[in-house]
């Protein structure tokens, strides 16, 4: 059994790495509303990117290291992106779970690849395809069948409480 990853084929280790993605990304919405009450959501933010560091820089900073002259040259774009992306998208994540369930922000969550399609057409950042006009649309159609129970007059019902209002402002940051 020794070297056993390494007999795995490079399809079978994606397949391992995107379910563990999505398994880890999950994990954090189930964990982050069980120690709500508990540690604060930039507190948890903090400790939850802490612990990826501590992680993955035995594994990538050497790596960084060698690209140190690019990381200074891209240091704004670097910034930007760990304060929407990291910063506050996370911690808006952890101040929605305060006062919505994991599952109802997860269903929310589902909505960024939309917003950013959206947000990238307003902004000219991009000019969607037909297609994928059609493919944001089905995707929102799925959406809102998630979020309605299936039940269209749910949502004309549906109060959105102040945790769904942070997931959304959280999607936006997200999208941006």
């Amino acid at each position: 059994m020794a070297g056993f990853p390494l007999t795995l084929s490079v399809d079978a280790r994606a397949g391992i790495a995107l379910s563990a993605a999505a398994l880890f990304w999950s994990g954090n919405f189930i964990a982050g509303r069980a120690l709500h009450a508990d540690i604060g959501p930039a507190t948890l933010n903090l400790l939850r990117w802490s612990l990826c560091l501590a992680v993955f820089l035995p594994f990538v900073g050497a790596r960084l290291w060698r690209s140190r002259r690019i990381v200074g040259r891209e240091w704004k774009l670097l910034l930007g992106l760990g304060a929407t992306g990291i910063a506050a998208f996370h911690t808006l994540v952890y101040l929605a779970l305060a006062s919505t369930s994991a599952v109802q922000a997860l269903l929310l969550l589902s909505l960024t690849p939309s917003a950013i399609l959206v947000g990238a057409a307003l902004t000219g950042g991009a000019r969607p395809s037909p297609m994928q006009w059609a493919g944001t649309l089905l995707s929102l159609a799925g959406a809102g069948v998630l979020l309605s129970r299936g039940d269209p007059a749910f949502l004309s019902g549906a109060e959105l409480g102040r945790g769904d209002l942070w997931m959304a402002g959280a999607v936006v940051l997200w999208a941006a």
